[in-house]
């Protein structure tokens, strides 16, 4: 366990500085930053936070998978892994479209993700509400 905490600080730790690297030789990107604020403002850093909770969902699930139990594991991770890379992906449109200042990819991406969230987290909400009324019966 110790191991692993230490591979995921040393992916992370660089990650940070290079960026901060980038966004100190290049004040474009804090200037795109301003933009989304004024373009589209919560909304876009909503949908950017929704795809971050669903990138590092899916990174959970990926890492946290026993990879013994036969194939039909095996083919949950991998599904679980394209689900990953297509989230990066459209992170990464999102990034691009925040950055050049594009309204009409920023605007499809947002409504897209904000869109079908809403019957997620509900659905979330209530499995999760569930579950503590079963976890309050179990104890008295």
């Amino acid at each position: 366990m110790y191991r692993h905490t230490l591979l995921r600080l040393a992916l992370i730790v660089p990650a940070i500085l290079v960026w901060r690297w980038v966004a100190y030789t290049h004040p474009a990107i804090a200037d795109a930053g301003q933009w989304a604020a004024r373009g589209g403002g919560a909304l876009i850093w909503a949908a950017a936070a929704i795809l971050a909770f669903y990138i590092i969902a899916c990174s959970i699930l990926i890492l946290r998978a026993r990879h013994h139990g036969g194939p039909d594991v095996a083919m949950g991770v991998g599904c679980a892994m394209m689900i990953a890379i297509m989230f990066l992906g459209v992170a990464a449109i999102l990034a691009v479209g925040i950055f050049f200042h594009i309204v009409r990819l920023t605007t499809i991406i947002t409504l897209g993700t904000i869109s079908t969230f809403i019957p997620i987290g509900g659905g979330l909400i209530v499995e999760g509400y569930m579950a503590l009324k079963k976890r309050r019966a179990s104890r008295s």
